[in-house]
């Protein structure tokens, strides 16, 4: 039997919990309900507010304009923006209430979901409703944008989006799936479905569909979950450059906006980290976003160069990845990470959605048998389906799991620019798989935040124990023990 207890006298924070991972509230409240009765969507969906050619990205920006181009390319006369079909004022735009946060002294809160196996369900939306009441509470004439890989499930989406252009008023940008006319992928949208026509016909010229082989950032597809928010209103205390980086796409159950489909990201385990009130994360990945913008496109932008945003000194970073001529895509933070630390000092906590066993996912794996052998923790939660490195056979702690996060937790000890040794706690999540980065992505790396490196830790074990077919089970006990509730 594996002694887990060994680490539990870190440092720095409190013991983590073994037990599940807590339950947080999924419901809809009626308000909620009231207001998304209010806004279904129908054929003759009114398109925007008029735009001026003086509009840009920017617009109520508190950092101003990027150094990438404004998405919108319309001038007076422009047939295709100008006249636009002005938008009835809404008969009620009082939004619910907002959904309660809790972030860390670092301004970081995580958000995680507790999904059921109902096949016939929509699964836990936890983490569609986050955003979605981020959306009800955007400040008035705020700035929005939304870079998102797979879109099915429409609601709650679609009426957040709504409201938050007619209600209050914001500009949302949007980097959405492929539209297509044939069958979709599930990181497509299909062209006549009635939430992609209502999308299309909403936000007019601030949405782009992204072409599948934009070379600028990605030749591969935009797998990309995030949202930033230039300002939230009094019900988030009036939070300034909001980051939200998801695991999850907007996919859920079955949906009648979009007939044929069938997702589950609402159905597998999925995690979110929100940062706020940091203007160098939330310009990072604004000017990310232009970078897409312009790659889906496919027009001129200044080459994206993701480190250029960061200090080392920053507790919290943000990495981008692509494979196209217009970003100098990051080294992985996580297997920085991994090959820096004293071997004998590191505790490794690994839950991943797709874990390839050539390029940089044999990278990792690589770089984690080496750390066990010599004296490094290391306990993987993998999903078997996309999983194709042998845990096993470099002796790591691994169990199955049906999650879709692509989450790390390392702690130990690193050699300091002075040359001694310091405990540090990181967490580093996002949409990055342990694979080569063929597509367009990000992380967030949050170092020594006891609030999210326990919490993560907490969701880590309750995933574990909802685990099967372990190797030396990762939670405790032998092989075979402790698991099987997915078989």
């Amino acid at each position: 039997m594996l002694d887990l207890n060994a680490h539990r006298s870190s440092p720095v924070g409190p013991p983590p919990r073994t037990g599940a991972q807590p339950t947080r509230g999924t419901g809809t409240s009626t308000a909620e309900q009231s207001f998304r009765s209010r806004f279904r969507t129908t054929s003759n969906t009114p398109r925007a507010s008029p735009v001026s050619s003086t509009d840009k990205m920017s617009d109520g920006d508190p950092l101003g304009p990027g150094p990438y181009p404004s998405p919108l390319k319309c001038g007076q006369g422009d047939a295709d923006c100008d006249p636009w079909i002005p938008a009835p004022k809404a008969k009620d735009c009082s939004a619910p209430p907002a959904k309660k946060l809790f972030f860390s002294s670092a301004g970081v809160e995580r958000e995680y979901n507790g999904p059921d196996v109902c096949p016939a369900c929509i699964g836990d939306t936890t983490l569609f409703d986050t955003v979605a009441s981020m959306l009800f509470h955007a400040k008035e004439n705020s700035v929005v944008r939304i870079a998102i890989a797979g879109w099915y499930q429409a609601e709650p989406m679609l009426s957040a989006i709504r409201f938050a252009v007619e209600c209050k008023k914001c500009t949302v940008y949007m980097v959405a799936p492929p539209a297509i006319s044939g069958e979709p992928q599930w990181f497509q949208m299909k062209a006549d479905w009635p939430h992609t026509k209502a999308i299309d016909s909403l936000l007019g010229p601030r949405i782009v569909h992204w072409t599948g082989n934009g070379a600028g950032i990605s030749s591969n597809i935009s797998h990309n979950k995030f949202a930033t928010f230039s300002q939230l209103d009094s019900a988030y205390s009036h939070a300034t450059n909001v980051v939200v980086q998801q695991s999850n796409n907007w996919i859920g159950g079955l949906d009648p906006l979009s007939p044929g489909a069938l997702g589950n990201d609402t159905h597998r385990p999925n995690d979110m980290l929100i940062v706020r009130n940091n203007p160098n994360i939330y310009r990072a990945y604004r000017d990310f976003f232009g970078a897409l913008w312009a790659s889906a496109n496919k027009t001129p932008h200044p080459v994206f160069v993701g480190s250029s945003y960061r200090q080392k000194s920053d507790a919290i970073q943000a990495f981008f990845f692509g494979n196209g001529a217009g970003i100098i895509s990051d080294p992985d933070p996580r297997l920085s990470l991994i090959q820096s630390v004293l071997p004998d000092t590191a505790i490794v906590h690994v839950a991943m959605g797709t874990w390839t066993n050539s390029g940089h996912g044999n990278d990792v794996y690589d770089a984690l048998q080496t750390l066990r052998s010599n004296g490094g923790q290391v306990y993987c939660l993998m999903n078997p389906s996309e999983g194709k490195v042998d845990l096993k056979k470099a002796d790591i702690s691994h169990a199955s799991s049906h999650t879709h996060s692509k989450y790390m937790l390392i702690e130990g000890r690193w050699i300091n620019e002075h040359g001694r040794a310091g405990f540090n706690r990181y967490v580093v999540a996002g949409s990055y798989n342990f694979q080569s980065p063929g597509m367009a992505d990000a992380l967030i790396q949050v170092r020594n935040d006891p609030m999210t490196y326990f919490a993560y830790l907490d969701n880590w074990y309750g995933l574990c124990f909802n685990s099967w077919s372990p190797y030396k089970f990762p939670c405790g006990g032998g092989e075979g023990e402790g698991g099987g509730q997915y078989p």
